[in-house]
């Protein structure tokens, strides 16, 4: 399934919550895309630009906006330059300069894609080396993308969308269980 369609599977799926919805940004501008490339010193990874084609981010995080399965806010494009332009410098240190950061969680880490041709995601935490995201079954932007709508169709065994007209949040099942004592 292409990164399109899937967009247009999560915009369905959030057709009752219209301020969820109009948080989804416009499509980046080609020119958009092509600074954030001259900015990062490389093409961007076609999954990503795909991705951005359709939606240039959210303009709101937390609860208003939208947000990938697992609370990942995608970042506008001239917020991702921002991001990669201060993360520059600490991939470089850490053998790791081949990374765009298009995503952030509420705790400040990002998610990434290389541009080593994979469509694998990177996360990146402020203080270890950037590591493969393995910790769901979502492992590449495809696969995100795809885990956002199964999650939204509550088809998720991770994760649970509280989900109303004006807003959306992800219930992670496993820490509801440990906070419930099961």
């Amino acid at each position: 399934m292409s990164i399109e369609s899937l967009w247009r599977d999560i915009e369905r799926e959030l057709a009752s919550s219209p301020q969820v919805l109009s948080s989804l940004r416009p499509p980046a501008a080609r020119d958009q895309l092509h600074r954030w490339s001259t900015a990062v010193g490389a093409d961007l990874p076609e999954a990503l630009r795909d991705a951005y084609l359709v939606h240039d981010g959210t303009t709101l995080t937390g609860a208003g906006g939208f947000s990938f399965i697992a609370e990942w806010y995608p970042l506008p494009v001239e917020r991702a330059i921002q991001r990669h332009a201060s993360h520059a410098e600490y991939l470089q240190l850490v053998a790791s300069p081949n990374l765009v950061p298009f995503a952030v969680d509420p705790g400040g880490s990002a998610l990434a894609l290389s541009f080593d041709g994979s469509d694998d995601l990177y996360l990146i935490l402020d203080d270890a080396p950037p590591v493969p995201y393995t910790f769901h079954e979502f492992t590449t932007l495809a696969g995100l993308l795809s885990a956002t709508v199964t999650g939204l169709q509550g088809a998720s065994g991770d994760y649970r969308p509280e989900l109303d007209e004006r807003h959306l949040s992800w219930i992670n099942l496993e820490e509801e269980a440990d906070d419930l004592g099961y």
